[in-house]
């Protein structure tokens, strides 16, 4: 059971722009964006923030994410008029979210904030499981591969991949595509069982 969230007015109401910082597992969600008829992480924070602020709110993400991938800082901002303290909105709206997704931390900022326009950079991490057997317990996290990889020629292959590229030719062109990336870096740690 769920513990019962008071919440009272620390303020007068104002129009207010509010960041949030999440975390979540992706395993059972279509990705960050909103979608008819599929559950979204940015759907279903609206329709919590929805029924804890009682009005329409829209959340904006620094980006966007895959099926079934995770994050554990993805920056989000939304507008509202309310008085509730900040505590009260991030435990508030963490007593609606279902447990694969969490505020971290929640932020008042200005009113010109877009998370997504404010967005510097983003880091991706992809996880190999090396063993004989599937995990069942890393199964939503990893990648497995029960066989023996070359890690020099993993090593030499990322390298292709630093610097700054243009991949506009390649891409279908819609509001999102994204035709240059710059790779800061790279690195591969082998923790036994697992790659990064």
């Amino acid at each position: 059971m769920r513990n019962v969230v008071i919440l009272r007015l620390d303020r007068r109401i104002q129009m207010r722009n509010i960041k949030l910082t999440i975390e979540y597992d992706g395993t059972n969600y279509c990705g960050w964006q909103r979608q008819a008829r599929l559950k979204s992480i940015q759907a279903v924070i609206e329709q919590s923030l929805n029924k804890l602020l009682q009005q329409k709110v829209k959340v904006f993400g620094s980006g966007r994410t895959d099926a079934g991938v995770h994050a554990k800082g993805q920056v989000a901002n939304f507008q509202a008029e309310t008085g509730l303290g900040l505590e009260n909105i991030r435990n508030g709206l963490n007593a609606l979210l279902p447990e694969e997704i969490a505020v971290r931390e929640i932020k008042e900022v200005s009113p010109g904030f877009n998370s997504r326009y404010a967005a510097k950079s983003k880091v991706y991490r992809y996880t190999i499981l090396r063993q004989e057997t599937r995990s069942p317990f890393f199964r939503n996290h990893s990648l497995f591969i029960p066989y023996g990889l070359n890690i020099e020629v993993m090593k030499k292959a990322a390298s292709y991949l630093e610097g700054r590229h243009n991949f506009s030719e390649d891409l279908i062109r819609s509001a999102f595509a994204i035709d240059h990336c710059h790779l800061l870096r790279w690195h591969f740690q082998d923790l036994g069982l697992f790659l990064r």
